[in-house]
């Protein structure tokens, strides 16, 4: 099935997901592979140990981590293969992370103004079928994930995504701003298709984090940013 199939298929999916999801499967011998999204590895690697060992007793058989700058790959990758959990990508966002050793601080701690959600600014008047956008959201994903941003971002994380051994390396997000027009969304496309290509060079695939703006009708086109973004990237690349 192609990509933009899969799109507009969506609803029925969710609607058979929603009748009878396990005797669907049970029948078909199949039991879908849960994974978790994991914030960043332990302060030490005793503790990150004893967090994945944990994951995998409440019932998870992958794990995504979130960045791994200041940590080992090599001892990330034993420790998941030891605690049974899979290790098949990995969520890479803004290229500088706070080092990771003991007592550390979570990643882009010390106040770094990044992609994430949150703080004090006013409400920004940036806004999709009547859904204002926080001020500092999209600022800062402007500022951190523009066309530059995602390639300096990829080309730092290559070398640790190959160490890992993961198969994709997931994007965490994008410009809002050029979710706003087509022409934003095929220079963005363009971005991707080089990023996938660095990472390419390295064993690992492309794919990407959506969030709800990439679903938001394009203004004067009516598509969605993320089906425009679908069709003009290598078909190699995936989305969550």
């Amino acid at each position: 099935m192609r990509r933009r199939e899969v799109l507009k298929g969506l609803p029925a999916l969710a609607l058979g997901a929603a009748v009878a999801p396990t005797s669907l499967f049970a029948r078909q011998g199949r039991r879908i592979p849960l994974g978790i999204q994991y914030g960043g590895p332990g302060a030490t690697p005793d503790a990150n140990k004893a967090k994945m060992e944990g994951f995998k007793q409440i019932g998870y058989d992958l794990i995504e981590p979130v960045n791994m700058n200041g940590f080992d790959p090599a001892l990330f990758r034993r420790q998941a293969d030891e605690a049974g959990l899979g290790l098949h990508s990995i969520h890479i966002t803004t290229a500088n992370t706070a080092p990771r050793g003991e007592g550390a601080g979570p990643a882009g701690a010390g106040g770094r103004q990044g992609g994430g959600r949150g703080g004090a600014a006013a409400a920004g008047v940036y806004a999709r079928n009547g859904r204002p956008l926080h001020g500092q959201v999209v600022i800062g994903q402007d500022t951190t994930y523009n066309n530059e941003g995602i390639i300096s971002i990829v080309k730092s994380q290559a070398p640790i995504l190959r160490d890992l051994g993961v198969r994709y390396g997931v994007l965490g997000a994008g410009s809002i701003t050029s979710y706003s027009t087509a022409d934003g969304l095929k220079r963005m496309a363009d971005t991707y298709n080089q990023a996938h290509r660095i990472l390419r060079a390295v064993g690992v695939n492309l794919s990407y984090h959506t969030h709800e703006f990439e679903l938001w009708p394009i203004a004067n086109d009516g598509r969605m940013g993320l089906d425009v973004l679908l069709q003009h990237t290598d078909s190699a690349i995936k989305a969550q």
